[in-house]
């Protein structure tokens, strides 16, 4: 009896120190494969930190309410091709390994291209500058060294302004039109809301860059708000032409509010932190 006792006890310590050698192994595996870098990029690395913040910039298109600009003399136009940068910041907040709430600021600013009417008009061109504010969901999935990221959100386009500019020919100074014309037409709050889509990879634990092509639409209404006109020729048929200062309000029984909307596409850099 005391033999079998003793074959027992051997067996059940054996058994332990398996069991205890086996669990070592298993968290010395998980160590190399999460702690030390990004190799496997699991999303168990997100959920090891509360959430991150992002720094972006890009450049792309504008697209919209666009006019065409004047390309020479005998009535030609070209597209506009508006364009420009936008730079701003993100941050987020895990609420699982593979989703964060997320809110983000932008600036962006973009041209046209410029136009003219050899002896009339040296130089035309247009511009808008605005700022977004949105919040939404961003889901990431790892794939390859990195992740694959996609983002939706909504919120506000701030007040902004869009602005035309006409740099007066010799062939006005006869009518006492010289120098540069600037229409100024201003815009309310807005909604606004985009679409996000990119790849990002890891350096090191904590930082990260990614590449991402944004998608961003905006609406808003000139109601309430004036129109500028500042040394602007408004009809360039009339004789002679006049160029006009004055300020048109937008509103119940002043001028016919409009509406206004912006789109964009523009790809975006980010370098990003997780905290």
């Amino acid at each position: 009896m005391r033999t079998l006792e003793r074959i027992i006890s051997a067996g059940v310590v054996g058994g332990l120190l398996l069991l205890t050698h086996g669990a070592k192994a298993q968290e010395a595996q998980y160590e190399e494969e999460y702690d030390y870098g990004y190799d496997t990029y699991d999303v168990e690395e997100a959920d090891r930190t509360v959430g991150f913040i992002e720094a972006q910039g890009g450049y792309g298109f504008q697209v919209g309410n666009l006019e065409y600009v004047p390309d020479g003399a005998g009535g030609d136009w070209k597209h506009p091709l508006v364009n420009g940068p936008a730079v701003g910041g993100t941050i987020g907040f895990h609420l699982a390994p593979n989703i964060a709430l997320v809110a983000n600021y932008e600036w962006t600013k973009a041209w046209s291209r410029k136009g003219e009417v050899p002896g009339i008009l040296d130089e035309v061109q247009g511009k808008v500058d605005y700022h977004t504010v949105t919040a939404g969901f961003r889901l990431r999935e790892p794939a390859g060294p990195g992740a694959v990221r996609a983002e939706l959100g909504a919120g506000v386009v701030l007040p902004f302004e869009t602005e035309l500019e006409l740099d007066y020919g010799a062939g006005l100074a006869q009518a006492g039109i010289t120098g540069r014309g600037t229409q100024i037409e201003n815009y309310n709050i807005g909604i606004a809301g985009h679409a996000q889509l990119g790849y990002e990879i890891p350096i090191g634990d904590v930082f990260y860059i990614a590449l991402d092509l944004k998608l961003k639409v905006a609406q808003s209404s000139n109601e309430g708000k004036t129109t500028e006109l500042r040394n602007f020729v408004t009809d360039f048929e009339a004789f002679p032409p006049t160029a006009v200062t004055t300020n048109i309000r937008h509103d119940d029984g002043a001028a016919q509010p409009t509406t206004y909307s912006l789109q964009s596409g523009r790809g975006m850099l980010t370098l990003g932190a997780r905290f």
